[in-house]
């Protein structure tokens, strides 16, 4: 990791967005974000304050229907998991989509955390790069289109230098 942002910060890219996933099965959210910000401190701490970590919120790496109640688990695990943010002077945010929001959580509703910065996915089929839009954006956890701060459009696209690739896009891009 920590030569990518190396590389990244030699290319000249000041803003470095990443996205953390956690994995249930690999135990509680919160405990995951500690070991990535003890690595990030002893491995890279020149990087600490220059990277926005997006807490990455899909269906797949959580509580699934066939766990009991696992609505009500994920949104404990979330909610300990945006708490445990506070204890860090770092930048965070969350990666989520109206659909994996839906089926994570069970509940559009949910706003906690809300007040992260958020990072929408929404691959659409005929995208041309530059004329993203926010137009397919469906409110949903509090979020509004002012809340976002970047839009994933495109997944595992080869379009560039021949290797997958999400392409993502940010509102404040003329």
């Amino acid at each position: 990791m920590c030569i990518n942002l190396e590389r990244a910060s030699a290319a000249g890219i000041e803003t470095i967005d990443t996205y953390l996933f956690f994995d249930v099965k690999k135990g509680e959210p919160e405990n995951q974000l500690k070991l990535l910000v003890n690595f990030m401190t002893e491995k890279c701490p020149s990087f600490l304050n220059k990277v926005r970590f997006f807490l990455d919120i899909e269906y797949l790496h959580w509580h699934q229907p066939t766990t009991k109640g696992y609505d009500t688990l994920n949104k404990k695990l979330y909610k300990n998991l945006i708490d445990a943010t506070n204890k860090y002077s770092l930048s965070f945010g969350v990666y989520t989509s109206y659909s994996q929001w839906e089926a994570t959580f069970k509940d559009r509703k949910l706003t906690y955390g809300n007040y992260l910065p958020l990072w929408y996915s929404y691959y659409e089929k005929n995208n041309v790069i530059g004329k993203e839009t926010l137009g397919d954006f469906v409110p949903f956890g509090g979020w509004t289109k002012a809340d976002v701060v970047l839009k994933q459009h495109t997944q595992n696209s080869k379009k560039y230098c021949n290797f997958n690739a999400d392409l993502n896009w940010d509102p404040t891009w003329k």
